[in-house]
C-alpha cells in the first residue's frame, strides 16, 4: 500500500486545482511552474510517483503535455466517485467498522501523522464496500480522528485520532466514546455480516464449499446462561429481546428446527448485548456466541 507525505501530493494539488484529466491536460510550463510555486516542493519526490499518478510523456507537435493517470484521477476527484448505496447497517456494524478503519490506518503508518494514505484502499482491504468506507471516513474525519490532506481520499491520523485509537488497544474491554470495547469488534462484524460465509480451504484442488455449523445443544446452553447472567446482574431487559429467547427456546424444541429464524433471533440478542459489553459478565457471553 503506497505511502504518501504532503509533498508527494504536490503534483495531484496542481491538477486538482486546473481540474486536469487524462483527457484536460495540462501544458508542462504550467504544471512545472506551479509546482514551483508550492513551498519546499522537491523534484525528487516527484519523480517517485511520476508513473504511478503522472503522465510526463504526452507530446502533441512541439508542445509537451502532463496529465493524471487514472489512479491519479481516483485519488483527485474521489468524492466525484462515491454514489449512494442502498446499503444498511446496524449502528453496532457501524461503530465496529469506525474502529477496524481507523485501526487499519493507524497500523499503515504505524501510528504517524505525517504518513497519509489512500483511504479507498484502506477500505478495500478491509472488504469494505466503497459506500461504507465512505460513511465510515465521513464519521471518523467529522470526529477529528482522521484528517483529509488536500485531497479527498489521502487521510492521516490526527493526534486526538492517535489518542483515541490508543486509549481503545490499551482498555480492550471497555466501550469509548466512539467505540465498542475491541474485545466484542470483530464479533459484530462476523456475526452480522458474514454468518454462512464460504471459507476455502487451503489445499491442492480444492473447491468452496459451504459450511454451516448447528449445534441445538450448544446454543440452548448459551441460552440458558444467558437467562441466568440476567437474573444473576439484575438488569432491566427490554421485552422484545426476552421474547427473542422464548422464541429460541420454543424453535430448539421442535423436531426439525428452522435454523435461519434462530439465527435472526441470536442477531437481535447479540446486538442488544454489545449496548452493555461494558458488563463483564455479558461481555463472556459474546466471546462464547454460538453461532
Amino acid at each position: 500500500m503506497v505511502k504518501y507525505t504532503m509533498e508527494m501530493l504536490y503534483p495531484l494539488i496542481v491538477f486538482k486545482d486546473n481540474n486536469a484529466t487524462n483527457e484536460r491536460p495540462l501544458r508542462s510550463l504550467h504544471y512545472f511552474d506551479s509546482l514551483r510555486k508550492l513551498s519546499n516542493f522537491n523534484t525528487e519526490k516527484q519523480n517517485i510517483i511520476t508513473q504511478e499518478l503522472v503522465k510526463l510523456d504526452l507530446i502533441t507537435g512541439n508542445q509537451m503535455f502532463v496529465a493524471p493517470t487514472k489512479k491519479a484521477e481516483e485519488i483527485i476527484y474521489w468524492e466525484k466517485n462515491m454514489s449512494i448505496a442502498d446499503e444498511n447497517y446496524s449502528i453496532e456494524e457501524r461503530k465496529a467498522a469506525r474502529f477496524k478503519l481507523l485501526d487499519k490506518v493507524y497500523k499503515e503508518t504505524n501510528g504517524h501523522q505525517g504518513t497519509f494514505v489512500n483511504i479507498q484502499e484502506i477500505g478495500t482491504s478491509l472488504g469494505f464496500s466503497n459506500y461504507l468506507t465512505r460513511i465510515t471516513y465521513d464519521y471518523l474525519s467529522g470526529e477529528n480522528l482522521l484528517e483529509a490532506r488536500a485531497l479527498g481520499g489521502i487521510v492521516s491520523l490526527t493526534h486526538y485520532g492517535i489518542i483515541e485509537y490508543e486509549s481503545a488497544i490499551e482498555n480492550p474491554s471497555a466501550q469509548t466514546t466512539y467505540f465498542p470495547p475491541v474485545n466484542v469488534i470483530n464479533n459484530i462484524l462476523s456475526v452480522n455480516t458474514m454468518i454462512n460465509s464460504q471459507v476455502q480451504l487451503a489445499s491442492n484442488n480444492s473447491s468452496q464449499t459451504q459450511t454451516n455449523e448447528f449445534d441445538k445443544d450448544k446454543i440452548m446452553n448459551w441460552i440458558l446462561k444467558l437467562e441466568e447472567t440476567i437474573k444473576a446482574e439484575n438488569i432491566k431487559i427490554e421485552q422484545n429481546i426476552l421474547d427473542e429467547v422464548d422464541s429460541i427456546k420454543a424453535i430448539l424444541s421442535t423436531k426439525n428446527p428452522k435454523v435461519n429464524f434462530i439465527k435472526e433471533s441470536l442477531g437481535i440478542i447479540q446486538n442488544f448485548l454489545v449496548g452493555i459489553a461494558s458488563n463483564y459478565a455479558f461481555q463472556q457471553l459474546l466471546k462464547s456466541f454460538p453461532m
